[in-house]
């Protein structure tokens, strides 16, 4: 996954300029940071590595509209919980924690497949289950369809978590 964040973030080196260190968090910096020692090479490898997971998805959504997944593999984290932004915190560091609590959402954002997360579902505590829906490339239209049609059957604007700012 770090190869695939690699060449994602390597078309930042080729803006006007750089993001000032103090607007971004400490895994973008790092992640910066490394993408200025990758070689072409590597680059190559995570454009490959980034392809192949887009191919793949691509294929599923052949024969299927959308893909239903949780949003997360486990209940809410208390803010913070995953702290992105944690002085000497590589990209790695924190991608190894991202991929322990959402594993199901990281390769559509590396693929770039239109998703939505849903507040289908509630812990016993009363905390929101997120129900990811995916669809292939330009099918946004399918998603946001779909969301309106489970808003009306699963009607989700009251349910306001015990913990909830406002």
């Amino acid at each position: 996954m770090l190869t695939q964040s690699v060449a994602t973030g390597a078309p930042f080196l080729l803006a006007p300029r750089e993001p000032h260190p103090g607007t971004v968090a400490a895994t973008t910096r790092s992640l910066l940071a490394q993408i200025k020692r990758t070689t072409a090479l590597d680059l190559l490898r995570g454009f490959r590595s980034q392809n192949e997971v887009t191919r793949a998805a691509a294929r599923f959504f052949l024969d299927h509209d959308v893909l239903v997944t949780p949003t997360t593999a486990r209940p809410p984290l208390p803010h913070g919980t995953l702290d992105y932004d944690a002085e000497g915190q590589t990209m790695r560091d924190w991608l190894v924690k991202l991929d322990g609590y959402s594993p199901f959402t990281m390769a559509f954002n590396v693929s770039g497949h239109p998703a939505i997360s849903l507040p289908l579902g509630r812990t016993a505590d009363g905390l929101p289950i997120g129900v990811q829906l995916v669809a292939a490339h330009d099918r946004e239209d399918l998603l946001l369809a779909l969301a309106a049609r489970l808003e009306e059957e699963i009607p989700w604007r009251d349910r306001i978590p015990p913990h909830a700012v406002g």
